[in-house]
């Protein structure tokens, strides 16, 4: 561990002990196994071995006991596989594999609260979307341009998908933490437009299937 001074440089360091625990566990619903990974501060860093080790010790005891340590504070844990709470919109499971997959690490990332990442896998789904409609052809503004010359998108998606790329750019190159909000808020756009394009050929068929006002 260690400690900041004002000047951004490393001022103090420390040193301290943990004490991790290994178990296997599974889903109740779906029974899918994981490895639960516990990591509990001690107490007996700077009193020796022996009392370390009385210490690790006891915590394991516990753990055997109860699943857990009750008397050492939880420093940190894990679970491998990483079971995300995400709620990944269904359809983007049918979206190509680049795309497909831009989503759903960006969705974690936003469930994470890791909102630098966030906006940068935003801006790269803008990226994508533009990609496969017009190609690599440069910029992200002179794509933006061309998927709106060529009526993919309107003015006001065009400027909210400049807001998103913009913010995007920013995150990348100058280190930009938004807010969260701001970030989902921005999911909710890309959501919208690329949602969208996949629903387009279904709602073409809805129109087309719909009969017409005075049909008989």
């Amino acid at each position: 561990m260690f400690v900041k001074g004002s000047n951004g440089r490393v001022q103090q360091r420390a040193w301290a002990v943990r004490a991790a625990s290994y178990q296997f566990i599974k889903c109740l619903g779906c029974e899918a196994p994981s490895l639960l990974v516990d990591e509990y501060w001690t107490e007996t860093a700077n009193k020796g071995e022996e009392a370390q080790v009385a210490e690790a010790r006891k915590i394991q005891r516990e753990i055997d006991e109860f699943g857990f340590a009750k008397s050492a504070e939880l420093a940190e844990r894990t679970i491998y596989p990483k079971h995300s709470r995400a709620a990944f919109a269904e359809w983007t499971h049918d979206l190509s594999e680049p795309l497909m997959l831009h989503f759903w690490e960006t969705y974690q990332a936003i469930e994470q609260n890791m909102t630098w990442l966030a906006m940068i896998g935003l801006r790269a789904i803008v990226d994508e979307f533009c990609n496969s409609h017009i190609g690599d052809i440069g910029g992200m503004q002179k794509k933006l341009k061309a998927l709106a010359e060529q009526n993919f998108i309107n003015k006001s998606q065009f400027e909210a998908l400049d807001a998103v790329a913009g913010a995007g750019n920013a995150s990348a190159h100058r280190g930009f933490r938004p807010q969260l909000v701001d970030v989902k808020e921005c999911m909710k756009v890309v959501e919208h437009l690329v949602s969208q394009d996949f629903f387009s050929d279904s709602l073409s068929q809805i129109r087309e299937t719909t009969p017409r006002r005075g049909s008989s």
